[in-house]
């Protein structure tokens, strides 16, 4: 049974990855969001599930920020980043979800003071499929390459870091909307 919910979960979490990597259409208008009216909700949700694993979380934003990215499309890339913290930083983790901006667009990011990955493992993290070493439970190994394909299609990029002075970092740069 686990076996079939697991290509379950590959399969559905692949069709989502394939779709988040396709071109928006030329004729639609460019997206745009209010990141702290998302990174709120998305906040308030995760309560809950952060509380349970033990942990505290902190929202932190600093700058009104309107991104060229559809809000669902940065709901998404947040609940993945939360979900990861949740799941690995480890009890007692503090983690902190953020934005700011500056020239370069609008910082989005999770960190967490869990005890991080290696770094040689960092580059890694968000390829299809690429688990850390030490990582156990459910996972399929595409939450950061979806987050990655979604932050990619709004035309920003992902950085994953260490924490300092330990955790992880994941940063979603995006554009500003005009």
């Amino acid at each position: 049974m686990r076996d079939s919910q697991s290509a379950r979960q590959i399969e559905a979490d692949l069709l989502t990855l394939a779709s988040d990597e396709s071109a928006p259409a030329a004729d639609q208008a460019p997206p745009r969001c209010d990141v702290a009216d998302v990174l709120g909700e998305r906040h308030d949700s995760w309560c809950d599930a952060v509380a349970a694993a033990n942990m505290a979380m902190t929202l932190a934003v600093r700058d009104d920020a309107v991104a060229a990215i559809a809000a669902d499309d940065l709901g998404t890339v947040v609940d993945v980043l939360l979900s990861n913290a949740t799941a690995y930083a480890g009890p007692e983790a503090e983690i902190e979800l953020g934005c700011r901006t500056d020239d370069s667009g609008v910082h989005v990011w999770v960190a967490d003071t869990g005890a991080g990955v290696a770094a040689t493992e960092l580059e890694h993290l968000a390829d299809r499929f690429y688990r850390a070493s030490g990582t156990s439970g459910p996972g399929t190994g595409l939450g950061l390459a979806i987050a990655r394909a979604l932050t990619e299609r709004a035309g920003g990029h992902l950085t994953i870091t260490a924490g300092r002075p330990t955790g992880l970092r994941v940063e979603a740069v995006l554009p500003r909307s005009s």
